[in-house]
């Protein structure tokens, strides 16, 4: 994917990335929910970036479900979250 590096990311595209996790806990309005709908169904890109979204936030519930993730994991994702500004509640 090193040639996406050198173009412009469509808004289309961006608002999918900047939206996608609303999207998949479902707390989306539906006008828009059918947007993204739309455009992934239409765009290659969108539609993996929303499945690979997906298997993580499966994944990161199975651990929790298992409750087994060491302290150290689960502080380094903490970190990268608040990095990337997340902020619990």
């Amino acid at each position: 994917m090193p040639e996406t590096l050198n173009r412009a990311i469509p808004l289309e595209c961006l608002h999918v990335q900047q939206h996608v996790w609303d999207y998949l806990d479902g707390r989306l309005p539906s006008q828009e929910t059918a947007s993204l709908q739309l455009h992934m169904a239409e765009c290659s890109e969108c539609h993996d970036y929303s499945n690979f979204q997906q298997r993580f936030l499966q994944a990161l519930a199975s651990l929790r479900a298992r409750g087994r993730a060491p302290w150290h994991l689960k502080a380094r994702v903490a970190d990268l979250l608040a990095s990337d500004g997340y902020s619990p509640g």
